[in-house]
């Protein structure tokens, strides 16, 4: 039995030693289960298994995280410390995998976190607060479930079930008939990728390459292998392995070797199975770092379709098959009916999923005959995406057929239909569309819901019935038609409509879990209410009291701003003492117990009141108001009012604000950071210099922001900075100065700039790539190395 490894890297700060070594004992359990049963074993990475080297300690580590399979993530209260590039070295880790994934097919990345004491969460420290806000954006983003574990022995039930399942399915994709191990792979003569030739090189014997291994063969002769010289052996080792994989192995070029054949692009007289080598070295590249498009640039589009569908259906190489489909993919250009018939009946599961998001994309009436065997496919992941693909390509004949099944077998809606409810143009009766809300799955019922209320198509008899349903979603959009037909509703009665979940403040995949509880309502119902209503509320100790006090914020910002800058003034304490009287008129001296909470508690409060003033105050756009803003900004809890700080100083700001607004950012996520920073580049009285600075920055995320802000600069500027930045270490701000680059300049100019880039002693393999794509790849081929930004 051929043994078969699955590379899993742990990446954790020094908090989660013990569950570190949990993980260790589960690779033993399943190690023992699964390698004499199925040939499978897992090898466990960390930075405890890096070897020793000379180099920066996080980028040893970092050559794991690379090439490992799958990516455990753990998390507790610690952060981690800075690992000379990121804040800390699990953020370098965590990132590395994601943009592996992003651009590839691995690896698979699990993240965990253990629960957290409700104390700490009150008044966390710095690193448990970097948790947090991380696990916030992994909620915003939506790219990654995860799951949280209360302690060890959770986790190792957990993970030890998701790795048994993994190990299963893994073994069954991979099963390949006997036959296909056991067979030679013939040599083809008239396959496409080898017909592909340089024009004054047709009916010719390559005379380059005659000459290269003659002076290979006498050197070796002599006894003179020393005077071989560096290219002669890189040459000699191109046509040798192009030869030997044709006929034998079926496998590509090295990405550094390709990487140096492309120095010498314009120079050698490449043979046709040399250039089909190289073709299908690029074509099974998913990281994007090495470069084809110069040697197929003089090839017709319609040739260039006929390699890739020759490919897609017959290499030897999966890589390279999947390398084709995924070209056709972004180049929508549906292959012959032939070609996709074979390769929705192939044994690899992968290829078959790639052949159906080929379909789905080209909207192709003539695939649907295609599709429909394999809605009953034996893997489910093969199933559900045959299914999605067939309803939407059968509402292109059938659309009530095609909405029947939807509702009937769907769990999810499908693209046609997301469509046609930014739309508005469904062509299914009213009467299917209803009857829908009452039967599907809660997302059917849900786009059902929308699509009606959208298209003034419910009714009050119709939103009475969908507020019973039981998926909370699909109960808002009756909620949501009623109140804004009339109807009230009391604050009991959202309660008991749209409960909290009990399990939301213990179990992370509640928090996880698609729902509408009433602190999404409450805001809704108080926009409706008076402003005399409102003040009445308000209450520093009471359920609702915060509530209201922003909903006067929201909606009664004009005539409360006095007040507002009051309570700022006293930081809340008139609130709170008027609250305290209240409660000693109904209570006397128990009111005290009524009050005492917490310190963490009591801040957040105090803060929540804090913010919702400022909302009040940046809605005004006063400058007077720059006073509260320049004294809040980052003082507040879980960032609250940040936002609203930094909306007044961007109309009211100066330059003395730049570095409280890049400070905010290096501490914040998402719509923050990036707000912050659009600010401090606006008020800066240098932008060139500011976005020189926020590039170099150490946190990558404020590098990207930086480089993308480039686009601020004139011209000249914008060039200098970007040709200096496609030596810049980070990935994503090398590409955007390439693409800032290709927009700016000549196709000359380009490609002066590529040959003196990989002339240097150092330079980056997906810039070569990018550009290599820009400027060569033809017609729709190139769509890809177009930006739009």
């Amino acid at each position: 039995m051929n043994r078969k490894i699955l590379s899993v890297f742990i990446a954790s700060p020094s908090d989660l030693n013990n569950e570190r070594k949990t993980l260790r004992d589960v690779k033993e359990i399943t190690n023992k289960i699964f390698g004499k049963r199925i040939g499978w074993q897992i090898e466990l990475l960390g930075w405890e298994d890096t070897r020793i080297g000379f180099s920066r300690p996080q980028a040893l580590i970092n050559k794991d995280v690379e090439n490992c399979e799958l990516f455990i993530g753990m998390l507790w209260k610690r952060w981690g410390t800075d690992s000379g590039n990121f804040s800390s070295g699990f953020e370098e880790e965590f990132t590395i995998a994601m943009n592996r994934r992003i651009n590839g097919d691995k690896p698979e990345i699990w993240m965990f976190f253990k629960k957290i004491e409700e104390e700490q969460l009150g008044d966390p420290g710095e690193q448990l607060k970097k948790c947090i806000q991380f696990k916030k954006q992994l909620i915003e983003n939506n790219q990654l479930l995860f799951k949280e574990f209360k302690d060890t022995n959770e986790l190792k039930d957990t993970i030890l079930q998701h790795l048994s399942t993994y190990l299963l399915d893994a073994y069954q994709s991979s099963q390949i008939p006997s036959s296909d191990l056991e067979t030679e792979p013939p040599i083809t003569k008239d396959v496409p990728y080898l017909k592909i030739e340089q024009p004054d090189s047709s009916g010719k014997k390559n005379d380059e390459l005659v000459a290269v291994f003659g002076k290979i063969a006498k050197c070796l002769g002599d006894g003179n292998e020393d005077k071989i010289d560096y290219w002669e052996r890189i040459r000699a080792h191109l046509s040798s392995s192009a030869l030997f994989s044709q006929s034998h192995t079926g496998e590509v070029f090295g990405t550094h070797e390709i990487n140096l054949v492309y120095l010498k692009r314009n120079e050698w007289n490449f043979s046709s199975y040399e250039k089909g080598f190289l073709t299908r070295t690029y074509f099974s590249d998913s990281s994007s770092i090495t470069p084809v498009w110069f040697w197929l640039s003089g090839e017709g589009i319609s040739r260039i379709e006929e390699l890739l569908f020759y490919l897609s259906r017959y290499d030897r190489n999966d890589a390279v098959r999947k390398g084709a489909l995924e070209v056709l993919y972004y180049s929508k250009t549906p292959p012959p009916i032939e070609t996709m018939s074979a390769l929705l009946t192939d044994d690899k599961d992968d290829i078959v999923i790639k052949a159906i998001r080929l379909i789905k994309y080209c909207d192709e009436e003539q695939f649907l005959g295609l599709l429909k065997p394999i809605l009953t496919h034996k893997t489910e992941a093969v199933r559900n995406k045959a299914l999605y693909a067939y309803i939407d390509l059968l509402y292109l004949t059938n659309p009530e057929e095609s909405f029947s099944l939807l509702k009937e077998k769907s769990t999810e809606v499908t693209d046609a239909y997301k469509k046609s409810l930014e739309s508005l143009d469904l062509k299914v009766s009213e009467k299917s569309i209803i009857s829908s809300i009452f039967e599907g799955a809660p997302r059917i019922r849900e786009y059902a819901a929308k699509y009606l209320n959208r298209a003034d198509l419910l009714s009050e008899e119709i939103s009475k019935k969908i507020l019973e349903d039981t998926d909370p979603f699909v109960k808002k959009i009756g909620f949501d038609w009623l109140l804004n037909h009339g109807r009230n509703f009391s604050l009991s009665e959202i309660s008991n409509l749209f409960p909290r979940s009990k399990e939301a403040k213990q179990n992370l995949s509640a928090i996880l879990s698609r729902n509408v509880t009433e602190d999404d309502i409450i805001p809704l119902v108080l926009s409706r209410r008076t402003q005399k209503e409102l003040e009445s509320m308000v209450d520093y100790y009471s359920s609702y009291g915060r509530e209201a006090y922003e909903a006067l914020a929201v909606s009664h910002f004009s005539s409360m701003s006095e007040k507002f800058r009051s309570d700022l003034n006293n930081n809340i304490d008139s609130i709170k003492s008027n609250s305290l009287e209240k409660l000693k008129l109904e209570f006397g001296d128990k009111a005290s117990l009524i009050t005492q909470r917490e310190p963490g508690l009591e801040k957040f409060v105090n803060n929540s009141f804090v913010a919702s003033a400022l909302k009040g105050l940046s809605k005004l756009n006063e400058k007077s108001d720059i006073q509260y803003a320049r004294q809040y900004l980052g003082r507040l809890q879980y960032g609250m009012g940040n936002n609203e700080c930094i909306s007044i100083i961007e109309n009211h700001g100066d330059q003395t604000d730049v570095d409280s607004l890049i400070k905010i950012a290096k501490n914040s996520y998402g719509d923050t950071k990036r707000k912050a920073l659009n600010v401090a580049i606006k008020l800066s009285g240098n932008q060139l210099q500011v976005i020189q600075d926020l590039i170099f920055e150490k946190d990558k995320s404020l590098s990207v922001i930086g480089a993308k802000r480039i686009q601020l600069l004139p011209r000249k500027n914008r060039v200098f900075i970007a040709k200096k930045l496609l030596y810049f270490e980070d990935s994503e701000v090398r590409l955007l100065a390439a693409k800032i680059l290709s927009k700016d300049l000549g196709r000359d100019e380009i490609e002066t700039i590529l040959s003196a880039y990989i002339e240097e002693d150092v330079y980056y393999y997906d810039v070569v790539s990018f550009v290599d794509g820009f400027l060569y790849a033809p017609g729709k081929f190139k769509n890809k190395f177009i930006t739009t930004n």
